[in-house]
């Protein structure tokens, strides 16, 4: 992994590991990572979607079959992906990791944060029809 290199999320490091390993079966020709390649060869039998890893692969196949192999212990909701339990379970402990630069309010997702962003821009990027 490149040395000093933050993320945003916990879940993020894994995947950024991933990236970073040098065992992988196809290269970048810029930069010798495979996420920069566009190749996708593992494909979905069901609907012919295509991913470059088959961990995406995997988890794919969950929005086919159903199956949520992630459970909270605190109160038994199911997920499909790990990182959704990881989420969810900030609910139960009340864990914050995402600060506003501006006024230093926490948030427990990513989500919540970009949005309260804009109350310090004032952006508003969502209109009425």
């Amino acid at each position: 992994m490149e040395f000093g290199k933050s993320l945003s999320e916990s879940s993020d490091i894994n995947c950024h590991q991933r990236i970073d390993r040098e065992d992988r079966p196809y290269k970048c020709m810029v930069c010798e990572k495979r996420i920069h390649t566009g190749e996708k060869p593992f494909q979905c039998t069901e609907c012919g979607k295509s991913f470059a890893w088959t961990g995406q692969l995997n988890s794919h196949k969950r929005t086919h079959t159903k199956e949520r192999p992630y459970k909270c212990i605190q109160c038994g909701k199911a997920f499909t992906h790990k990182n959704s339990l990881t989420c969810h379970e900030r609910i139960h402990t009340g864990e914050k990791p995402f600060q506003c630069t501006e006024c230093g309010k926490s948030f427990a997702w990513t989500g919540q944060l970009n949005s309260h962003k804009r109350t310090h821009t004032k952006e508003r990027p969502y209109k009425c029809m």
